[in-house]
């Protein structure tokens, strides 16, 4: 329905593809809403309502939407991979994990070494996986946190 009251009409757009629409679905969302009744000689017999939001997270997360599950599924994600790999320090948080790199100009050999960077609220440092080894840290300085 529309804000107004009045029922929504189907309309066909030749111009409209399938990326269009998953774009307005990331982007605004869609909320459908169904109520089915099974009914056998006009005795209704079970009923289902059923109403399901689809959007982007961002989008819910946006609205309100599913903002525990995103902080607790980040949080703990952030324990278990950062425990194992950087040995954090009691109290210590990463707050940014992306890819990135270490530019080596030590030593015979010069170039980028890849690895994931991680920021931390105490710390900055470059990991690699493969082996394992710390490519790059800074000193230990305490940074601010987000706010």
């Amino acid at each position: 329905m529309v804000a107004d009251g009045t029922p929504m009409r189907p309309t066909r757009e030749p111009g409209v593809t399938l990326d269009d629409l998953v774009e307005v679905l990331l982007n605004k969302g869609a909320v459908p809403h169904l109520e089915l009744i099974v009914a056998v000689a006009d005795i209704p017999l079970v009923g289902v309502s059923v109403r399901a939001a689809v959007a982007g997270m961002e989008t819910m997360l946006e609205y309100g939407m599913m903002r525990h599950w995103d902080e607790a599924t980040r949080a703990r994600a952030g324990r278990s991979v950062a425990r194992r790999a950087l040995g954090l320090r009691e109290g210590e948080s990463v707050i940014r994990r992306m890819s990135g790199g270490h530019l080596l100009t030590e030593g015979v050999y010069h170039g980028w070494r890849p690895g994931i960077v991680y920021f931390t609220d105490q710390r900055l440092l470059v990991l690699r996986e493969e082996p394992r080894e710390v490519l790059w840290r800074q000193a230990s300085a305490p940074y601010a946190t987000r706010g």
